[in-house]
């Protein structure tokens, strides 16, 4: 399984690359990306990842937007990759946002490796 991250926070994205290195030899790491402006390019011009790891709140552009933006690029191509958000959003509602926006699932900081590994297996 390939995984794209999506993250601005270095020290964040740290934590969760070396948390992906250690479930599966089958799960690489792809990218780590810092601005979703930057991923939307990515994942235009190169599809490639199974599945993304995205930060909701992020600098110019929110997660959010950026699912949209995902979900209407893959609907000329009739792809999906599963988004799993990743954000310190954890109010009444905010998985609801998450889901509308097109994002398969949530998970809120500051978050248990092992919840993060259940998510992912859902998508594996």
């Amino acid at each position: 399984m390939k995984i794209l991250v999506i993250e601005n926070e270095r020290p964040a994205a740290e934590k969760i690359v070396k948390l992906l290195r250690k479930i599966d030899k089958s799960v690489s790491v792809i990218g780590v990306i810092e601005t979703v402006e930057d991923a939307i390019n990515r994942l235009q011009d190169k599809p490639e990842p199974d599945l993304v790891l995205m930060d909701i709140q992020m600098p110019v552009m929110s997660g959010l937007v950026a699912a949209e933006k995902i979900r209407a690029l893959e609907s000329s191509t009739n792809t999906h990759v599963p988004i799993i958000a990743i954000t310190a959003n954890a109010m009444i509602g905010d998985k609801e946002k998450c889901i509308s926006a097109g994002i398969d699932d949530y998970i809120s900081k500051p978050f248990q490796p092992s919840a993060l590994i259940e998510k992912i297996k859902k998508f594996i």
